[in-house]
Formats: structure tokens, sequence, C-alpha cells
């Protein structure tokens, strides 16, 4: 019963306080490892891992907590680093993480 304990998150504010309100919030953890990536470290390109460099951006979840339309006004981010990121996103399942 314990374990269950830490799964819960509070229920939705002005909701009945009921066990069925309660919402549980859940990334399994290969997708929680692929966000802790280095960038450095996969499958993008040299464009690509200098640009993340220049913006001080490290890993995945570096990355996809900025949104889209600062990306696109960074120097130096092109649409196909954008095209490039998505794809890998996409090819993970994790695309919906991208901040629009």
């Amino acid at each position: 019963m314990a374990w269950q304990q830490l799964l819960w998150t509070r229920p939705l504010a002005g909701a009945p306080d009921t066990l069925s309100m309660y919402h549980v919030f859940f990334m399994p953890a290969n997708k929680h490892e692929i966000l802790e990536q280095k960038i450095l470290d996969l499958p993008f390109t040299e464009d690509f891992k200098s640009f993340s460099q220049k913006l001080g951006v490290k890993t995945v979840n570096d990355m996809i907590i900025i949104p889209v339309a600062t990306l696109m006004k960074s120097e130096g981010f092109t649409y196909h680093a954008l095209q490039e990121l998505v794809q890998f996103l996409e090819n993970r399942n994790l695309a919906n993480l991208l901040q629009q």
C-alpha cells in the first residue's frame, strides 16, 4: 500500500477528495532516460550539436523545454534542425513533449 501513496498526486482543484479523482503522472523509465541523454552522445548532425552547445543546451530535456518559437528566433537554428529534433522525438514517441 505504501508504494501506491507515492504514485498518487493531489486531486484537481475544486474536485471532491475521492480516490477516483486522483491522477497518476507516469513516464516510463526508458523515456526519462532518453530525455536525460546528452545531445552530443546522440545521432544528431554536427550542426545540431554545435547549435545546442552555443545555446548551452546539454540534454534532450533541456532542448524540449525551450519553446519552438524561441528556438526558431535563435541565431543558427534552422528548419532543418527543427525537423531533426522533431523526427528524433517522433521516433521515440516523445514529440508531444515539444513546447509550442
